[in-house]
């Protein structure tokens, strides 16, 4: 379109993508008929790059390329299978209780990627007012 830049920040964000995984972006493409050699092009427009893309399956190359060690708990119903096996191993464990395993014999929970906090969300972000701003902005929000 005229006028409008061949830049967008998505086809930035896609060209750094492919910087830094390669393999995993040609993958992608190629899985739904797509060339990288050809982006831009007709037969390869950058919309349907993006739209290849941004649609990715959870186990799709692209995924476990940026998170090889944690891309599974993001699939269907994994968080879940491992859920009932824990507690399936918790029940066997306990059941009867034969051998008179304590609580601290019991198989522990598989640390999950979400469980950790990451710095985003504990870290507060913002400018730090003195009294005077702050009761400023406090009558301003007043009115």
């Amino acid at each position: 379109m005229a006028g409008r830049s061949h830049h967008h920040p998505k086809i930035l964000g896609v060209y750094e993508l492919h910087e830094e995984y390669p393999y995993a972006v040609e993958a992608r493409l190629i899985q739904c008929g797509l060339r990288w050699d050809e982006a831009g092009t007709k037969r390869t427009t950058w919309g349907d790059i993006l739209a290849v893309i941004e649609t990715e399956p959870e186990d799709g190359p692209i995924h476990r390329a940026r998170r090889p060690d944690s891309w599974h708990w993001h699939t269907l119903h994994y968080n879940q299978l491992q859920t009932i096996a824990e507690e399936l191993a918790t029940l066997i464990t306990f059941t009867g209780n034969q051998s008179g395993a304590k609580a601290r014999d019991l198989p522990h929970r598989a640390e999950r990627p979400w469980d950790e906090p990451t710095d985003e969300e504990t870290t507060l972000k913002g400018d730090v007012l003195s009294l005077d701003e702050l009761a400023e902005f406090a009558k301003l929000s007043q009115t």
